[in-house]
């Protein structure tokens, strides 16, 4: 007869939570990163992994201090090691003794002669469970987690995928690692990105966290990482980056901080408008019906609104709003081609971004 282990919550440690970067990526949990073929995904996850290597903790303005550093087993089925991931990896400046792939599976067939085949789950879930153990791994990369799922697998069934990621889940658990499963957006647009991502809906689910890796709507070359669910904590501000290369070609990562965007701006859904943009639209507002106003009365509106300094300032060189000294120490703001109306401008923007 089949017993059910039960314990009293009085009875259950508490745990707290770690993370490899601070509020986005979490340690003994899978996370989720998400994005269209393109963006930047793959990269991203080699520049993590360089600064794991390193002993560098990731921050939305680049690499910052020094904590110990820690290998990585990154499985990798779209790009070819030594031409592409290898010169990568070494322009993003990692400890290539901490960094490995994990490739092909050798076993013994009926006849005893040995063969290779590739990675899949949840069949294989032991062997990775043997090589984190055996390399003291604290950061796993499965790019892309669809390529690895066994092809019996039913990728539409929110009950197979869990069933074939779950040994995933318990294995970052048990070793406390961070777990990174990359996955292409499927080509169904709109809707939200959480639904859009390939396979079950499950996939999510089985995750504490997840990533969406997409381009700036509002600034031209550069990507941003934007965190669509924390169940762990609050979602956190998005980040910026840019992939710059050097005059040989090769390609690395340049932080740009967080960015001042709604999430659902960035993820091309109806969006709120941006506080930029309600910082355009008040500024024009004020400076239209007060005509000329003074610097003090502005800074002190602004911050009755919950607007941002270096908000407010973008806002104002965009409109070409003009600074007028008065006197010795009095400053006025002057929007020199004012629209119609304030309306105008706040309706225009309004319909750009959805309401």
């Amino acid at each position: 007869m089949a017993k059910a282990t039960v314990k009293s919550a009085r009875n259950v440690p508490a745990r707290k939570i770690q993370w490899l970067i601070d509020g986005m990526i979490p340690r003994g949990r899978l996370t989720i990163m998400d994005g269209d073929p393109g963006q930047g995904k793959s990269f991203l996850t080699l520049e993590i992994a360089a600064a794991v290597s390193k002993g560098q903790k990731i921050t939305s303005k680049g690499r910052r201090g020094s904590v110990r550093p820690e290998n990585v087993l990154i499985l990798n089925a779209e790009d070819d090691i030594p031409a592409t991931m290898k010169p990568r990896l070494e322009v993003l400046d990692v400890d290539l003794d901490r960094v490995f792939f994990m490739g092909d599976i050798t076993h013994l067939n009926d006849k005893g002669v040995e063969k290779q085949r590739s990675v899949t789950f949840p069949y294989d879930a032991e062997v990775l469970a043997e090589t984190i153990e055996t390399l003291d791994v604290g950061l796993v990369v499965i790019d892309p987690v669809m390529a690895y799922l066994d092809p019996e697998v039913r990728t539409a069934s929110d009950q197979a995928v869990r069933a074939a990621l779950a040994p995933l889940k318990r294995m970052a658990e048990r070793f406390g690692c961070a777990m990174i499963m990359v996955r292409h957006m499927n080509k169904s647009g709109g809707g939200k990105v959480l639904y859009r991502g390939g396979g079950s809906i499950g996939i999510v689910g089985l995750t504490r966290a997840a990533i969406y890796v997409g381009p700036n709507p509002e600034e031209k070359d550069e990507k941003v990482m934007a965190q669509i669910k924390n169940n762990l904590g609050p979602l956190m501000t998005p980040w910026g980056f840019k992939i710059c290369a050097d005059d040989k070609g090769l390609r690395g990562i340049k932080w740009l901080g967080d960015v001042d965007m709604p999430v659902s701006r960035i993820l091309d859904a109806k969006a709120d408008m941006t506080p930029r943009e309600q910082a355009m639209a008040w500024l024009t507002d004020l400076l239209v019906r007060g005509n000329d106003v003074s610097v003090t009365d502005i800074m002190a509106g602004a911050k009755r609104e919950g607007i941002k300094y270096t908000t407010l300032i973008r806002a104002k060189k965009e409109l070409g709003v003009k600074t007028l000294r008065v006197g010795a120490r009095s400053f006025l703001w002057t929007l020199e081609r004012k629209p119609k109306s304030a309306g105008s401008l706040f309706d225009t923007i309004k319909a750009e971004t959805g309401p």
